[in-house]
């Protein structure tokens, strides 16, 4: 099973909080200090479990700039967990993304199906975190 520590957890969930109905989402430390995680989290031990996350496969980061080139609030992608089995080889596919699949952002191929919300997911992900 996947190893998480505390803050890690916190954290992944937090950025999965702030995407509601996307795997993307961009919120400065800030609000994430302020709305999501508990009071007395600095902002060393968000990029300590960030570079947690990104290791462990469950983030991927993205620097994000101004038109005029000054760094803003980085965007990120929240990744579900995969199990493996003893080996380390996947053994069943991971729950789905509650994302968009392209060719509908695109709005070609709109289909009727109902994505889950973004809080059935984060369920999900803690199943399978646990």
């Amino acid at each position: 099973a996947l190893k998480l520590s505390p803050a890690e957890l916190r954290v992944w969930l937090a950025l999965a909080s702030f995407c509601y109905d996307t795997d993307t989402c961009w919120p400065s430390h800030a609000a994430m200090i302020a709305d999501r995680l508990p009071p007395g989290t600095t902002a060393s031990t968000i990029r300590k479990a960030k570079r947690g996350l990104e290791k462990k496969g469950l983030l991927v980061t993205e620097q994000r700039h101004t038109g005029s080139g000054r760094e803003t609030s980085h965007r990120y992608r929240i990744m579900a967990p995969v199990q493996t089995d003893p080996e380390g080889r996947p053994n069943r596919p991971p729950p789905p993304s509650v994302s968009t699949p392209p060719e509908q952002d695109k709005g070609i191929g709109k289909s009727k199906r109902r994505r889950k919300g973004t809080h059935a997911v984060i369920e999900e992900m803690i199943g399978e975190l646990t």
